[in-house]
């Protein structure tokens, strides 16, 4: 009966090493030897029995994860005017303030040198704002990555896409910075917050070599020349009335006009300083017959147009073939005025609710000299009525006929 109870004990001890084993717990305790007498048929023996119960407690691993950073090399601070004095430079690690001011000088830059291989780098990321236009060049040992961008009063943030170009990244000299490129004349400023080369992926508004998100429509004045042409920057103003094919040497415009687009253009944006010049000249031959009228706007209470307003007809007419030249006068304007001057209109069939026309541009430009027939506005003296003039259109009002007028 002892020998059962011994062999009893032992398996329940057994089946408690198992169950521990399956919990992963292992408790070390103090080791007790018992010696138990165990009588077999008249015989003694001494069994030793050895309580040990080791109880082991699963390791707890505690791991540290660092979020691996993007690395980049910042080159907001570091930029020098490339030697025509045009740029003036406040600068820091932190943001990077320019003023500019073209002075004749038309491809005159700013320049980040680089001396280290570029090549782990994947994008350049570049946060501005400000006025104007710019165009950024990467320059490599043979080649460039180009962007032009149109700069604005709100911060932009774009993305330079540069994952593909390892073997041109290997070999860059210097970044550069060409504030309105190209222009003689111009002036402006800008602020970047952020200019740095990064490992990341290229996101948001990104740019590949090449992109230019300028305006092409807006016709920019450089500051030199006796005429200024903004014939190619005519579009249309968004009504669907105007298509202008500008394949050939001169743009061909078709109108077709419909109720509700009575007074729909086309529209040629301009910049620049025009104070130096009085008159703005539109030449063009009717493919078909049809009528223009020529405005220029600055604003809702400054403007001039030719026809003038309240002359009868209201546009200017043309025959097939037939040439004919606009020439609106600006003396009266203001240098302000003039340099504020940003809209040049033409309205094809003025008026007309099912006008259509089509003819050439040969001509769309500011003149400082007067071009064409100069039309003689007669000093009108009223007699027994009001005299209004405004431009070539004289008003008389009446309310009576005296008899000794006839």
């Amino acid at each position: 009966m002892k020998l059962r109870k011994v062999l009893t004990f032992l398996l329940i001890l057994s089946f408690t090493f198992v169950l521990a084993a399956c919990n992963e717990v292992t408790t070390t305790e103090a080791t007790t030897a018992t010696t138990t007498a165990v009588t077999t048929e008249g015989t003694t023996e001494e069994v030793t029995t050895t309580e040990a119960a080791t109880t082991t407690e699963a390791a707890t691993t505690t791991e540290t994860t660092t979020a691996i950073q993007s690395q980049t090399l910042n080159i907001l601070n570091g930029w020098v005017d490339s030697g025509d004095a045009v740029y003036t430079i406040t600068q820091s690690d932190t943001e990077l303030s320019v003023a500019y001011d073209k002075n004749s000088f038309s491809w005159a830059n700013m320049v980040y040198t680089i001396d280290q291989d570029l090549s782990a780098y994947n994008k350049l990321v570049l946060t501005i704002s400000g006025s104007g236009t710019m165009l950024v060049k990467i320059q490599g040992a043979t080649e460039a990555f180009e962007v032009s961008i149109q700069l604005t009063a709100g911060a932009v943030t774009y993305q330079l896409n540069l994952r593909d170009f390892d073997d041109f990244l290997g070999g860059v000299t210097g970044v550069f910075i060409f504030a309105g490129p190209g222009k003689v004349s111009d002036t402006g400023n800008y602020t970047i917050t952020n200019f740095s080369f990064d490992e990341g992926t290229a996101y948001g508004t990104v740019l590949e070599n090449g992109d230019n998100n300028i305006p092409q429509n807006e016709q920019e004045y450089d500051g030199t020349g006796e005429t200024f042409d903004f014939s190619a920057g005519f579009v249309d103003s968004g009504d669907g009335v105007y298509d202008i094919d500008k394949s050939g040497d001169n743009p061909i415009v078709t109108y077709t006009k419909a109720t509700g687009f009575e007074w729909a253009y086309m529209i040629s944006t301009v910049k620049g300083d025009f104070s130096d010049f009085d008159y703005v000249v539109l030449t063009l031959k009717g493919v078909t017959a049809g009528s223009v009228k020529l405005k220029v706007e600055l604003s809702s209470s400054v403007q001039a147009e030719i026809p003038a307003s309240g002359v009868v007809p209201v546009g200017a007419s043309f025959d097939v073939d037939e040439e004919i030249t606009l020439c609106l006068d600006l003396t009266t304007w203001t240098d302000e005025q003039l340099d504020a001057l940003t809209k040049i209109l033409i309205f094809g069939g003025p008026g007309s609710a099912t006008g259509t026309g089509e003819f050439e541009v040969l001509d769309a430009y500011f003149s400082k000299v007067f071009v064409g027939e100069i039309v003689e506005v007669p000093e009108w003296v009223g007699v027994g009525m009001d005299v209004v003039i405004d431009g070539t259109s004289v008003t008389a009002t009446y309310t009576d006929t005296p008899a000794e007028w006839w």
